[in-house]
């Protein structure tokens, strides 16, 4: 009995064989190249293009499923993750939640579904402009970012602006006029994150690109201290009240810091959100010293002077930085009230650049 005859892809060519079947396999569902074209083999070809011309629609299905993609955001690293289209509806739920807000409660990132709508748009002031939005937040976003905050809690900083040093960061410094702690989360980060982010460029038209981290704040309750005096042979003791507070400042940057300032320029825009709400004995209001209701001619409802606006969990608080020409707006000067009455405060800050973030 002959030996098989050796060939290049294996001894007794059983390779040569087997992917001459696979091969003569593929092609017998186009029908046999030399004999004439039936129907079979024709409804065959058919199918084969039309799936082939499908693969995109098949893809985008499954991409833009926000299951799949949510599954996706809690797995893949994070340079993959920026990779993956938003998820996004485009008007509010009619579902609320147990905390009153707008969307259907979710217990894990894989059923969270994002909705950058929002409603509820107030002005406020008119000079400048102030706007509050009652619904920015949905159902579970507030305990979420306090959640993934809370680890990265840190002293908050001001930005010195006589320093000489080029760096941001390195201008950054503690200060008595800012007592509460705060933690920067990573941009374009989970699903929640990525969701607001997108929320505040739908209202304010500011791309992307122009957003800085979100800056989750903290204002603890009274904070008690003893301070120690000597006076001759006499110990005198001041019982005293501190409260974190964030005395008035502008969230806008002096022009002799944007001379070495290159991180997408000056800030043109702000969103303070309210993480949770705090009855109005408690104090904890954002205060616009300069903010008006009033316009001449019409008696305003109230103080022509200063606006306080109340937390309130899930509203936000909108106004451009600048005026415009792009300098900063001395009517955008503000404050953050300490909380009182054993009460904490959370809220969020979302600062747009004129220019790309980086």
């Amino acid at each position: 009995m002959a030996k098989p005859k050796a060939t290049a892809n294996g001894r007794d060519g059983t390779k040569d064989v087997k992917t001459a079947r696979a091969w003569d396999s593929l092609l017998s569902l186009f029908g046999d190249p030399k004999a004439p074209i039936a129907p079979r083999s024709l409804l065959q070809t058919v199918v084969i293009v039309s799936l082939i011309l499908h693969i995109p629609a098949y893809i985008a299905m499954v991409v833009h499923n926000p299951r799949v993609v949510n599954t996706l955001n809690a797995w893949l690293p994070h340079p993959l993750v920026q990779l993956l289209p938003a998820q996004t509806k485009v008007a509010p739920s009619d579902v609320r939640g147990p905390d009153g807000l707008f969307g259907a409660p979710w217990s894990s990132l894989s059923d969270y579904v994002c909705d950058t709508s929002f409603s509820g748009v107030e002005i406020i002031s008119r000079d400048p402009l102030l706007i509050r939005i009652d619904n920015f937040l949905r159902t579970g976003e507030a305990e979420h970012l306090i959640n993934v905050s809370k680890p990265l809690m840190a002293r908050s900083t001001v930005v010195v602006e006589d320093s000489k040093d080029s760096d941001y960061e390195k201008r950054r410094r503690l200060d008595n006029a800012r007592t509460s702690s705060s933690a920067f989360l990573e941009r374009n980060g989970d699903p929640v994150i990525r969701c607001i982010e997108q929320r505040a460029v739908a209202f304010s038209g500011v791309p992307l690109e122009n957003t800085e981290p979100m800056q989750v704040v903290h204002y603890d309750p009274e904070q008690v201290f003893f301070h120690c005096l000597l006076v001759a042979r006499f110990s005198v003791f001041l019982f005293t009240v501190s409260f974190q507070h964030y005395a008035h400042h502008f969230d806008w940057f002096p022009a002799q810091f944007l001379e070495t300032e290159n991180r997408g320029g000056q800030r043109v825009t702000t969103f303070f959100v309210y993480l949770n709400s705090l009855p109005e004995s408690a104090g904890g209001a954002t205060n616009f010293p300069h903010a008006s209701k009033h316009i001449a001619g019409m008696k305003p409802p109230g103080s022509a002077k200063g606006v306080d606006v109340h937390p309130t969990k899930g509203s936000a608080t909108f106004w451009w930085d600048t005026d415009l020409q792009g300098n900063g707006d001395d009517r955008t000067l503000h404050s953050g009230t300490p909380p009182t009455n054993g009460e904490e405060k959370w809220g969020l800050n979302i600062w747009q650049r004129v220019g790309t973030f980086n």
